[in-house]
Order: C-alpha cells, then structure tokens, then sequence
C-alpha cells in the first residue's frame, strides 16, 4: 500500500540521516505502525473532534517515533520542542 511505501522511506531516510536506529527491521515495523495507527482511529467513535483525533495520531508519532530514534534523533526532537 501507499501508506507502507512512504513510512519505508522515512525509515530509509531517516536511517541515512543517521537519526534512526538501523537495528530494527523495516518492513516489521512499517506495517506494525501502519497498522497501530489505522486501528487506534477506527477504534475510536465518530464523537472525537478533529482535534482529538490530531491528539491521538501525534501521541502515537512520538510513541513511534521515540522507539526507533537514534540519540541523535532524540535530541533533534527535542530541538523541535516535539515532546
């Protein structure tokens, strides 16, 4: 799917750019967030506001996010105030 090429090249990315760990295997994780994110919005009833569900998806970046960050990645993230 669309969705799993692109978090692969953010992955990709992000590994050349040396802020994401490269122990870790890619397609796993891809479709493992792919998926997280895509059930956590379903699971959720249609009363959520628009801000909510934008609450809920950047919690679950950061969650991922900080899972597969480098050092380097995690000081990045906290130059961005993404904490």
């Amino acid at each position: 799917s669309h969705s799993l090429i692109r978090i692969n090249e953010n992955i990709e990315l992000g590994r050349s750019q040396g802020v994401y760990r490269t122990d870790f295997d890619e397609q796993i994780i891809a479709k493992a967030f792919s998926k997280l994110t895509f059930s956590t919005v379903d699971s959720f009833d249609d009363s959520l506001s628009i801000d909510q569900v934008k609450f809920m998806l950047s919690e679950i970046m950061k969650y991922h996010i900080r899972g597969i960050a480098t050092e380097q990645g995690l000081k990045e993230l906290e130059t961005l105030k993404w904490n």
